[in-house]
């Protein structure tokens, strides 16, 4: 299965070769790739040149060379996730959408709305979960009461 890399993971990654993918493009790395302490790249050029190789020596780690099969990918923005429907991922995928969401989601909502304690749990494990998976941006849609937006 291949492999994705996350600067998330890897602060100070400094990849040499391997295959980048990008909305433009997919092709093979032959850049260095500089991923600072921040998680976001500091620096993308031709894997000989003179500001490569000045940032590749002073940076003491070794090069990671992307494996074949493998992917350097940009993080993913999700533009439209209901939080509280994370409660109920992957259930009840056989029903159709109006079922799913009476029998579901306005339920998981109700069930927010009522208890803010719980909507803060649900919350932070969503940002948690979408973070590690690598969703760099997202457009979140929380309950209608205002204390657990």
């Amino acid at each position: 299965m291949p492999r994705t890399w996350s600067a998330c993971y890897s602060p100070r990654l400094f990849a040499r070769y391997g295959y980048i993918v990008s909305c433009r493009w997919i092709t093979a790395l032959t850049h260095g790739v500089e991923v600072g302490d921040s998680g976001f790249l500091t620096h993308v050029s031709p894997a000989n040149s003179q500001e490569s190789c000045k940032r590749l020596d002073s940076s003491g780690v070794s090069p990671t060379i992307i494996p074949p099969g493998s992917f350097l990918l940009p993080t993913f923005c999700d533009l439209h996730l209901h939080a509280p429907q994370s409660l109920y991922h992957g259930t009840g995928l056989h029903r159709p959408l109006m079922e799913w969401l009476d029998e579901y989601a306005f339920k998981a909502e109700e069930r927010l709305d009522g208890d803010p304690t719980l909507a803060r749990r649900v919350y932070k494990c969503l940002a948690e979960r979408l973070i590690e998976n690598g969703t760099g941006a997202v457009s979140l849609f929380g309950t209608i009461k205002e204390e657990t937006k």
